[in-house]
């Protein structure tokens, strides 16, 4: 009997070495984690400086082109089509930039007070194409505040939230409610929308870079910026998702 108990019961020392050998792999997996993610990041920040130098010159041109056309034609439409040309061309340049400081950690930031109601008009406008072509409606909801933020940076976070939310839908038809509100201490940015939701599995790993969270691999990439931009400025984001009952992306920033 109690040899039989003394076969059946494992001695400590195997638990505890097993234990240990366990910890050491998941270390060892971290470790390797780690340096690949570093390895990412490096070539992420030559790529995006490689990209910057090659495509300054031919968006200068594009750029100047575009403001020759609209002081030669002043008429309303081409006035627009000439400042949406404007707008993309310092978009594409700001993208590339912002995986350069994303590769970094570090963004150079060029805060000044910003109204959320002007900031929100200025997204509507620049998407309005966009929208219309994929058959969101966008309904803006904004508060009376004012941020002290660097506008370009934030205007980008809200387009990759849009964006983000016009890929859930998946050439259906959907909505875009983006709102805010003043809190204590912080102004507070809300994009809700009526999509499928976000599944729990992929919910827990949203804001990781390199993670792919979706059918065509780039949204997690995206988010992760939007979260360093956010991040950079003091604030924190957000995410409540349920599966069929649609997202919303909460954006927390310091009070002016």
């Amino acid at each position: 009997m109690l040899a039989h108990k003394w076969l059946t019961r494992r001695p400590v020392h195997i638990d505890i070495f097993n234990r240990t050998i366990q910890q050491l792999r998941r270390t060892d997996e971290r470790g390797v984690s780690a340096v690949v993610r570093r390895e990412k990041m490096a070539l992420l920040g030559e790529l995006a400086g490689t990209i910057i130098h090659d495509l300054r010159n031919p968006c200068h041109g594009i750029s100047m082109a575009s403001m020759l056309i609209q002081e030669l034609h002043s008429d309303d439409k081409t006035v627009r089509c000439c400042q949406i040309i404007q707008n993309q061309v310092h978009r594409m340049i700001s993208m590339v930039e912002e995986l350069l400081e994303f590769s970094r950690g570090t963004y150079r930031l060029k805060r000044q007070s910003t109204s959320l109601a002007g900031l929100m008009e200025q997204l509507a406008f620049m998407n309005r194409d966009f929208l219309q072509h994929n058959n969101i409606e966008l309904e803006l909801r904004p508060a009376d505040v004012s941020l002290n933020v660097d506008g370009n940076k934030l205007m980008r976070v809200l387009q990759i939230l849009v964006h983000n939310a016009a890929e859930a839908f998946k050439e259906k038809d959907g909505k875009v409610i983006i709102s805010g509100r003043s809190l204590e201490h912080e102004i507070e940015i809300c994009v809700r929308d009526n999509g499928p939701g976000i599944p729990d599995d992929i919910k827990d790993h949203l804001f990781e870079p390199f993670v792919s969270t979706s059918t065509n691999g780039g949204t997690s990439l995206r988010l992760a910026i939007a979260k360093s931009i956010v991040e950079a400025h003091g604030g924190r984001i957000l995410c409540e998702s349920k599966p069929g009952a649609g997202t919303a992306f909460y954006l927390r920033l310091p009070a002016a």
